[in-house]
């Protein structure tokens, strides 16, 4: 073809000239041949993909067996060989500063005799993650499975994630000296493509949302400080806090600061917690963060002399009796009726008796709620904690300036009748 081409350019040209103009050609081709061939190599590096015999072998990666192996170019670096059909799969990792030892299988600091030299150009780099550095205080360096989908790569106490791509699920293997991205193992990690909610072998706060039609796992962690809780498949704090049962809002029985709300989802109930700000507890009746001192019963006062009814608590009641030397008049006692009797008020008021009853039927009271107005705040005092605002108490994204008491949605949210919201997004928009 180059011969035509140059016989056609100019017929004038004799064979000597046509001979040197044919050396030339085939230099370029053989340059640009080159020049293919190390953006193929250049490409390897970056892609790692397993390649047949007669292909060209990326920088001498070529797997020949499972396993984690020292970078046969940088000591810094690591190769997995995964498994892939009949051949493997290499696929590069950093040790982030460290020099991966192949005996150990691990990222350690380097010792002063060694000759490795820690390069700046790194392979896929890892985010670095401070909130599960907790896993690496025992053992400094290794690999975990944090979950089914999350791999751990310890390098002197520093966690370093790694989420496992689709048809891979984390997996402690001794080949690798502990967790790799594994294809479709353990089974424990699969879905049996049919919706579920299935607990995670690695994390009691992670937990598998299973779809059907689809065996890759959807890998969800609960909240802080709470568990997925298999038996009744729900996040749940460990002990000493309600359980859902149903769907609904409920207070917290040890902390009036906060609340949950059990949401269905697949096939149970997530248990979601919530916090009051700005000195406000959850009210249990209407379901809202609210002042106490708002909704707090009035103080019984005597107005006159007699026996008067606890409208919060049938079992009990008021006595008055006048007494000059008080400020208000009378002596106010709350006495209680004997085991299995309740206060029937009589058709006079201030008049009545202790009626026995072994149903109470007739035993009729007013609901209080359970967060009372705590221990040293007089409501009398501070009447208010908060002084209103743009948005509503305890709804997300809702903040309250301690100083003011004044409630705003925080930066990036605009209050839109209901909650504070994305600035810019409506709740028709969701």
């Amino acid at each position: 073809m180059v011969e035509e081409q140059l016989k056609n350019f100019d017929m004038r040209w004799n064979d000597e000239d046509l001979f040197f103009l044919q050396l030339r050609a085939k230099a370029a081709a053989a340059t640009m041949a080159s020049t293919a061939l190390c953006l193929l190599m250049v490409l390897c590096a970056v892609s790692m993909p397993v390649l047949p015999d007669s292909a060209v072998w990326c920088l001498r990666l070529h797997c020949e067996a499972e396993g984690r192996f020292v970078h046969p170019e940088n000591c810094d670096q690591y190769v997995d060989c995964i498994p892939k059909g009949k051949l493997f799969e290499a696929h590069i990792g950093s040790c982030r500063g460290a020099v991966f030892n192949e005996d150990l299988m691990k990222c350690l600091n380097p010792g002063k005799d060694t000759n490795c030299t820690v390069h700046d150009r790194h392979a896929r780099a890892l985010p670095m993650d401070p909130n599960y550095d907790f896993m690496c205080e025992d053992i400094q360096s290794g690999f975990f499975c944090l979950s089914c989908k999350t791999l751990v790569n310890c390098v002197n106490g520093r966690a370093y994630m790694d989420d496992c791509g689709a048809g891979h699920t984390c997996d402690m293997r001794d080949t690798f000296g502990g967790g790799v991205c594994y294809p479709n193992s353990p089974e424990i990690c699969q879905c049996q493509n049919k919706r579920e909610l299935l607990p995670d072998p690695y994390s009691p706060q992670a937990y598998l949302e299973c779809r059907a039609g689809n065996l890759e796992p959807n890998v969800e962690f609960c909240k802080k400080d709470m568990v997925f809780k298999a038996e009744d498949l729900m996040c749940q704090y460990p002990v000493g806090y309600v359980e859902c049962t149903k769907h609904g809002i409920f207070p917290n029985p040890n902390d009036c600061t906060e609340y949950y709300k059990c949401m269905p989802v697949a096939q149970g109930l997530i248990q979601y917690t919530f916090s009051c700000t700005c000195g406000f507890l959850f009210n249990d009746l209407t379901g809202k963060c609210e002042d106490p001192c708002s909704y707090q019963p009035e103080e019984f006062t005597c107005k006159a002399e007699g026996r008067f009814p606890d409208e919060y608590n049938c079992h009990k009641f008021y006595l008055c009796i006048t007494d000059s030397s008080s400020d208000s008049g009378y002596h106010l006692s709350h006495q209680s009726c004997p085991q299995h009797s309740f206060w029937k008020p009589g058709q006079i008021e201030g008049t009545g008796s202790c009626q026995v009853s072994t149903d109470n039927t007739e035993c009729l009271k007013l609901q209080m709620p359970k967060c009372t107005v705590p221990v040293g705040r007089n409501c009398t005092d501070t009447p208010y904690v908060t002084s209103g605002g743009e948005c509503i108490q305890g709804s997300p994204n809702c903040l309250c300036d301690s100083s003011t008491g004044y409630l705003f949605c925080e930066e990036g949210y605009t209050f839109d009748g209901e909650t504070c919201v994305p600035t810019g997004i409506t709740t028709a928009a969701f």
